[in-house]
């Protein structure tokens, strides 16, 4: 008996793909947090703290192995960025958040 390979992706496979995908749109949300609440004139430093405080708070909490992944896609989205300023604020948002620590 033969068999055939299927297209059908395995359901880890769709699982992996939906992670994946919210990481990308949870990475590029806080990457345009950060760059709007570092460029705006309108925020003090003090209330941007107060902003990220609870989110960074969150991210503390993740394994060390997702803090990482999403460092990483951040700093893919810092790469694509081509205005400098945003660019260099996208480089620095991981510092921001505290994902490396």
């Amino acid at each position: 008996m033969t068999t055939r390979a299927t297209c059908v992706p395995a359901a880890s496979d769709t699982k992996f793909s939906a992670i994946r995908s919210h990481s990308l749109g949870l990475a590029q949300a806080l990457t345009e947090i950060v760059i709007w609440l570092d460029l705006s004139d309108d925020i003090t430093p003090e209330a941007t703290i107060k902003v990220l405080e609870p989110v960074v708070t969150l991210l503390r909490d993740l394994p060390e192995q997702d803090r990482q992944a999403l460092a990483d896609l951040i700093n893919e989205f810092a790469q694509e960025e081509t205005d400098p300023d945003r660019h260099l604020t996208a480089w620095e948002a991981t510092e921001t958040l505290d994902l490396l620590t």
